[in-house]
């Protein structure tokens, strides 16, 4: 009897600990990671905001832009992520979707993050074939290089290059600092300092998980 009960005991256990596994592997492929962010272009007698919103569930990668590829146009892709390294962790998403509005066009492009120490690289770029005139074709690229002193906070230089705001400079440059606290990111750039084409951007990010 005894040994019989200790039979029962351990199937119970076995049991339990084997639907605990199962339901974490669901509510892991049930899991959602959302992030939605706004930037607000501070320049001399100009001013628009650029929103990008994105979902990632697994290898899945959905976002959408709205006056990056051009003003009053938004943009859809799909993307698989990739995630490798220790040391050095690299985060590599390519994407494809298509562009509407002011602009129509298919686009190809991706986003990376590299990792290492407190160091970090972060390149997002993309390349719309316009469906009216392949003079209109345009390459896109927003780049920081960055160090974290603490998990809250991080500073670097930034580039970038935007159809919607195009000066005497092929890339803009500039400097940056970032602070998070919980779930909400505030940045700020300031590029092509000390010039004539100089201009602000601040930027609010959200992150949220389904978990």
């Amino acid at each position: 009897m005894k040994k019989l009960f200790i039979l029962i005991v351990i199937f119970l256990v076995n049991e339990d600990f084997s639907f605990a596994q199962q339901m974490d592997s669901v509510a892991k492929k049930a899991s959602w990671d959302l992030h939605g962010e706004v930037s607000g272009y501070i320049i001399p007698d100009e001013y628009f905001l650029l929103p990008i919103v994105s979902a990632d569930h697994n290898q899945l990668h959905l976002e959408a832009r709205y006056n990056y590829e051009d003003d009053k146009t938004a943009s859809l892709f799909g993307g698989y992520n990739f995630s490798f390294g220790n040391k050095l962790s690299v985060d590599f998403t390519p994407m494809g979707g298509f562009a509407f509005g002011n602009t129509d066009g298919f686009v190809l492009g991706y986003n990376a993050e590299f990792s290492y120490w407190n160091l970090g690289f972060s390149t997002q770029a993309e390349y719309l074939f316009d469906f009216s005139d392949p003079d209109f074709n345009f390459f896109y690229s927003w780049n920081e290089l960055y160090y974290l002193p603490a998990d809250w906070i991080w500073f670097g230089v930034s580039a970038q290059r935007l159809r919607e705001h195009q000066t005497s400079l092929d890339f803009q440059r500039g400097i940056f600092l970032a602070v998070q606290k919980k779930w909400l990111t505030v940045s700020g750039y300031y590029f092509n300092p000390f010039t004539s084409d100089d201009f602000w951007v601040v930027t609010l990010g959200v992150d949220f998980s389904t978990k």
